[in-house]
């Protein structure tokens, strides 16, 4: 079993790959949110809702409560930071699952809406995580008490695609 994260700001063709892989699949994605009646409705007010709607599903896909494990599971969101994938990547290890990170690079055109200066700050913050080739230190902190500290690694996947 497996965990695939999609990484990279709109409209680097995360959507597209997924929507090619011909496997087992289940796909969580904070843009699940912002459809309404098969239209994408996005709100910047909304975004910490549809990460906190996107992890919950994360999770009960991954622990089997109400699904059937799949082979493969996708988190699509930009996740652009260590950070932002932290959370999906300590869930998957505690259900067994290996992590891969899946960096996309190549900027297509923006059919999220979003300002082109978000997404070049947001490229620049996508292109440090790369540099630093996804090694993750984190603790865990109880009160204020460093309890342990971790690193964690875990291959990045470059893909190269669309249109410069």
């Amino acid at each position: 079993m497996k965990v695939l994260i999609l990484s990279g700001p709109p409209g680097y063709g995360k959507s597209t790959y997924v929507e090619a892989l011909n496997c087992d699949k289940q796909v969580v994605s904070a843009d699940t949110f912002f459809m309404k009646d098969g239209v994408y409705c996005y709100s910047p007010l909304q975004v910490g809702e549809a990460h906190r709607a996107c992890l919950r599903l994360f999770n009960l896909v991954a622990s089997g409560t109400g699904f059937q494990k799949p082979d493969l599971l996708i988190v699509d969101n930009t996740n652009v930071s260590l950070v932002e994938m932290a959370p999906y990547i300590r869930i998957a290890q505690a259900y067994g699952y290996e992590v891969e990170i899946h960096a996309f690079r190549v900027l297509r055109k923006n059919v999220h809406g979003v300002p082109h200066t978000k997404v070049l700050q947001m490229s620049d913050q996508h292109l440090l995580m790369l540099e630093n080739d996804a090694c993750m230190r984190y603790s865990d902190v109880v009160d204020g008490q460093v309890l342990q500290s971790k690193v964690f690694r875990c291959p990045v996947i470059v893909h190269a695609q669309g249109d410069a």
